[in-house]
């Protein structure tokens, strides 16, 4: 039982990590999945490097979208249709020359859509939504898809209404909607950079309450005996994603070495230490939990020394065996 445990303990870890590694999406440069970087090689015919300014290749995607959208053919549309259709795209022209366009503050080295960043800046499509049907439908989708993109966010009843309504077709949002960099790391002393996201610090609260409390479990079992593998089994499941979490969220930035370099949010970095501190102590409590009170089967035959006084203090010695039907 003790040999299985560790094993199970050290697969986890592996699954952990193989996951961890797995599922780290690879940085990619495109300002749309779509359409990639054509507005920008089109304008200045070549692909933009890492330190193209931002908003000149956003705006620069979007009037290039507005455009590709207003030559495209709208005769399947009726008239007012039409009018909606051309208002949206005057409603883009508007928001891409604002240049107020949101930043991707939680993954860093990646290009990701953001519906709504901290700051409270909106993108093109939830600027669209506001305009039309209010801000409320805007942060409402937010709140569900924050960084998705318009292909993972096509089943939610809320946009799929709005573009039924709107004159344009999902695939055409699609094409709108930008990718955004994260914004330059600074030198740590903005306060904004101590940032958590909403998702992160719910996360780690859920899986610290359920850790503490299957330790407080395994360290009684541990202490008093227990039949029950339930506790131990939780918590080498809670400790590994505790870990993941912590290994997955440690703040870091990539290097075009393909190294990673940590950055400022010192908050961040504790949370994650944190994480992988308390997972790593509740996987060893199971562990430990398992290996103790592992159950043993009770040998049928069991053997113990004999001893029986005879007259004249003399006794006779020997072996006793005992039997269990």
């Amino acid at each position: 039982m003790k040999k299985n445990s560790f094993v199970m303990v050290i697969l986890l870890l592996a699954t952990g990590w193989a996951f961890t590694y797995s599922t780290r999406p690879a940085a990619k440069n495109n300002i749309n999945p779509l359409l990639g970087n054509t507005s920008f090689v089109k304008k200045y015919g070549h692909e933009p490097g890492t330190q193209e300014q931002e908003n000149d290749r956003i705006k620069t995607h979007l009037l290039y979208v507005e455009s590709l959208l207003r030559e495209k053919s709208g005769n399947s549309l009726s008239a007012a249709e039409t009018d909606k259709r051309n208002h949206l795209l005057n409603l883009l022209h508007e928001y891409a020359v604002s240049e107020r366009f949101p930043k991707n503050y939680d993954y860093p080295g990646e290009r990701k859509p953001c519906f709504i960043d901290r700051d409270k800046n909106i993108c093109a499509v939830g600027y669209l939504v506001e305009k039309t049907a209010g801000l409320n439908a805007a942060i409402a989708i937010n709140e569900k898809h924050q960084y998705e993109t318009i292909a993972e966010m096509k089943d939610d009843p809320l946009l799929l209404n709005w573009v039924t309504q709107s004159g344009l077709t999902l695939q055409e949002c699609a094409m709108i909607q930008p990718t955004y960099g994260s914004p330059p790391v600074s030198d740590g002393n903005d306060p904004n950079d101590q940032y958590i996201t909403k998702s992160y610090g719910v996360s780690t609260g859920i899986s610290a309450g359920v850790n503490i409390g299957l330790n407080a479990i395994n360290q009684f079992q541990i202490k008093n005996g227990g039949k029950s593998k339930l506790a131990p089994v939780m918590g080498l499941a809670t400790g590994a994603y505790s870990i993941i979490n912590g290994i997955r969220h440690y703040p870091r930035k990539p290097l075009s070495s393909g190294f990673y370099t940590e950055e400022s949010n010192e908050t961040k970095k504790l949370m994650s230490v944190g994480n992988i501190t308390l997972g790593s102590v509740s996987m060893i409590l199971s562990a430990w939990n398992l290996v103790k009170n592992r159950h043993k089967s009770p040998n049928k035959i069991s053997w113990a020394p004999y001893y029986q006084p005879m007259a004249e203090g003399k006794a006779v010695y020997g072996v006793g065996m005992t039997k269990r039907i």
